[in-house]
């Protein structure tokens, strides 16, 4: 009888955790994403529910459990629990990248931050904005196409779903972690705007106006990683930033090139340019327009931005070895985007004006590209005909609308981008500048196998 009931009491345990894993992983309350107020701080609790064990039965070994045995097993795996989380924290065997992101994809569920009509400004030259502390809803959408809201919070962009939490920042970039409910949230660090997640998932990086800083995602607590550095990327759980004094801050064109382990050991300098590139000063002070990690070397652009335009002046394309030894400055090549082919040849390609460093994305006749970070080949995945559903047109050569596209970005077999359509408002033209009013927006999910569109949300 005692080995019967130990066989019940096990059955029912497996079913229990079954269960709860199931509703857990996706939970959520529907919300109306009209009806959203600006907020300093909210958190919109998901319902659950309780479910008794009264006639909980495994069929296939006709094994049935009475309500009794049920309250004591479940007891027992209360306990078991609370032993286990006094001994040691519940972590993730394998933390695979598309755990952060924009999107971020756990088992069969897809996360993000749906935005509303309030989130955006409405005016300027295209590139909306963010506008500070408008609650979006932080949704799960299952692989039945099921979506749910967790919680609700003023948060946007980039997130990590780890170990049953959320990291993510406010419209401040200030960063927070919560339970998936959005319940138990505290501050990790203000001004800590996330830029990526360490290639073995232990480690998020974060930046602010001049420091580098990695939070262990086990224990939440962060690191500094540089004082006074730019970030540039991460590879193979190495950050790598532009760093200096003011001596390369204050001047056009010298730069510093540095790495440091995401746990914070093993720093190093590995590429240095005293050289002033410009002799005006109307140019910001270097930067690395694009780096890309080779299988024995680096590739990485150098140069400053200027103008009202915002124009790359120029600069210098160099290759090196991992350890900085061998950098050499690719001669003739200067412009900071490019592609380098298998015998090493350079391709230099037109920035976009304004110029963003170290986008992952452009634009290639109106189609929208993903940038491979080991050599810069660009890939079309996105094309206007794609994204124009967002505005029903697509775009005019002369100016009448515009589509402003970002949060580009590929996990497993789909693409996603937040998409704006605008039309052209003379009430936010200035001077030579055309003012365009955000018109629609949307997020587009495209499956790169089938090749269909679906707007996940539309505001």
């Amino acid at each position: 009888m005692t080995l019967k009931k130990n066989m019940r009491l096990i059955v029912l345990s497996l079913i229990l955790t079954v269960a709860v894993a199931n509703y857990a992983g996706c939970a959520g309350k529907s919300g109306d994403s009209d009806n959203v107020d600006s907020v300093s701080r909210v958190s919109y609790v998901s319902e659950t529910t309780t479910a008794s064990a009264d006639g909980i039965s495994e069929v296939s070994g006709k094994v049935s459990v009475n309500s009794t045995e049920a309250e004591e097993s479940v007891e027992q795996s209360r306990e078991a629990v609370s032993q286990q989380s006094e001994e040691s924290p519940v972590t993730n065997k394998v933390i695979s990248k598309d755990q952060f992101g924009y999107v971020a994809k756990v088992d069969d569920n897809t996360y993000y931050w749906k935005y509303n009509k309030n989130t955006f400004k409405d005016g300027g030259s295209g590139y909306f904005g963010f506008e500070q502390g408008i609650a979006n809803e932080f949704v799960c959408r299952d692989s039945g196409g099921n979506e749910n809201t967790l919680f609700k919070s003023d948060g946007n962009g980039l997130l990590a779903v780890v170990n049953g939490r959320v990291f993510y920042n406010s419209s401040d970039d200030t960063l927070y972690v919560c339970d998936m409910d959005g319940k138990n949230e505290k501050v990790i660090g203000e001004g800590y705007k996330l830029v990526g997640m360490s290639e073995d998932g232990k480690y998020l990086i974060c930046t602010d106006s001049q420091k580098i800083y990695s939070v262990d995602i086990g224990t939440e607590k962060a690191t500094v990683l540089a004082e006074h550095g730019s970030y540039i990327a991460h590879h193979d759980n190495i950050v790598y930033y532009s760093s200096g004094n003011n001596e390369f801050y204050d001047n056009g064109g010298i730069i510093r090139i540095s790495c440091v382990r995401a746990d914070g050991t093993g720093q190093k300098d590995l590429y240095t340019d005293y050289e002033k590139l410009y002799d005006y000063s109307d140019v910001s002070s270097a930067m690395v327009g694009q780096m890309y990690f080779g299988d024995d070397c680096i590739y990485f652009s150098y140069g400053g931005l200027g103008g009202t335009l915002v124009v790359y002046q120029g600069g210098r394309i160099v290759k090196m070895k991992y350890d900085g030894s061998d950098a050499k400055q690719i001669e003739g090549a200067k412009r900071a985007e490019f592609s380098v082919d298998s015998d090493g040849r350079i391709t230099e390609y037109q920035e976009d004006m304004p110029y963003s460093p170290m986008n992952d994305y452009c634009m290639v006749a109106n189609n929208v590209c993903l940038i491979d970070r080991s050599n810069g080949e660009r890939k079309a995945v996105i094309s206007e005909s794609d994204y124009s559903i967002v505005g029903n047109a697509l775009p005019d050569k002369n100016g009448s609308n515009r589509y402003y596209i970002n949060n580009v970005e590929q996990v497993g077999d789909k693409v996603y981008c937040l998409v704006h359509y605008g039309e052209m408002d003379e009430s936010y033209t200035v001077g030579w500048r055309t003012g365009y009013s955000r018109v629609n927006s949307a997020f587009l999910e495209k499956d790169l196998t089938t090749g269909k569109v679906n707007i996940l949300f539309k505001f």
